[in-house]
């Protein structure tokens, strides 16, 4: 990270696909935050292995990724 020229960065969180899901009867959305920001995915329809094929993607600077890396702590929401 020492290497990066700029102190903007983008997190990505990459999501695929669920399984476990086959008791909901309701849509399905997820929901993650990153610096207080939150961000969710498309709404599923319920399904024992849904599909989301989807990306969640922030801007954030080194200084907070990298005292999230050091602190080995559980993201803040």
């Amino acid at each position: 990270m020492d290497n990066l020229l700029s102190s903007s960065l983008q997190v990505v969180l990459e999501i695929k696909e669920g399984t476990g899901f086959s008791f909901l009867t309701s849509p399905l959305i997820v929901v993650a935050a990153l610096n207080g920001s939150k961000l969710e995915s498309a709404e599923m329809r319920p399904a024992g292995s849904p599909m989301f094929d989807t990306q969640l993607l922030w801007q954030t600077d080194k200084k907070y990724l990298r005292s999230i890396i050091e602190s080995s702590l559980i993201i803040p929401d």
